[in-house]
């Protein structure tokens, strides 16, 4: 069985289809997505390939998070603090497996998947990572700390947000949707699952090719 998805509800779908195992084929009904394999209009081939079973599955990672009121909110792209408007800053203490390591101080802190490294992590300055490292990345957006870099972890460590006495309050965003606010005091607990998600594809294009044409990667600069 194979779902089909726009690029919107990426998310969504994989979530979906996560408890029962089902490959996920993204199918691309606007602007070019990372997760979507074929257009439209290419969709009755790709169907008549998956049913000769001329595909392969990819595996995607999650990230998880133990949020204030036991509840658990899954993402496939980011889990990100963000500021609200009008109130302070996100200001975090970063500590991997217990022991801190870094605080930030920024309009907001994403923890990203490696297939979220080309959407909320890219526009803040993250760096692009391939969908097959198994790792997660922890991003400062707009930092106001002397420290403003990211942070790559293995998806065997675990790292706790610790929301420090100035820290303003907080809208928790799973894949873009708000899941709760946080306030100065909470802490987010987020771990990493491997192959939470698996993703048809068809051979067609690689990851690179697809950033290179939704990120306009032309190549590089040569010098005179």
């Amino acid at each position: 069985m194979v779902d089909t998805f726009p690029l919107n509800v990426a998310s969504v779908s994989a979530k979906l289809a996560h408890p029962f195992g089902v490959p996920v084929l993204g199918v691309n009904l606007g602007r070019l997505g990372f997760l979507a394999e074929i257009d439209v209009k290419d969709l009755a081939h790709a169907l008549t390939s998956i049913d000769e079973h001329r595909y392969q599955v990819e595996p995607r990672m999650a990230v998880s998070a133990r949020l204030p009121d036991g509840r658990t909110a899954t993402a496939f792209n980011d889990i990100a603090l963000v500021r609200i408007p009008g109130d302070g800053l996100v200001v975090v203490e970063v500590l991997v497996q217990g022991q801190p390591f870094v605080r930030y101080s920024a309009d907001a802190v994403i923890v990203s998947t490696s297939t979220g490294s080309t959407a909320y992590s890219y526009s803040a300055g993250g760096p692009i990572v391939s969908p097959t490292v198994e790792g997660f990345l922890v991003i400062p957006a707009a930092a106001h700390s002397t420290f403003n870099r990211a942070i790559m972890l293995s998806a065997d460590e675990e790292v706790t947000l610790n929301l420090l006495p100035t820290c303003g309050q907080l809208a928790v965003e799973v894949d873009g949707a708000v899941a709760t606010r946080l306030a100065a005091g909470d802490r987010l607990e987020i771990t990493a699952s491997r192959g939470a998600a698996r993703v048809v594809r068809l051979g067609s294009t690689t990851f690179y090719e697809r950033a290179r044409r939704k990120l306009r990667v032309s190549g590089s600069a040569e010098a005179d």
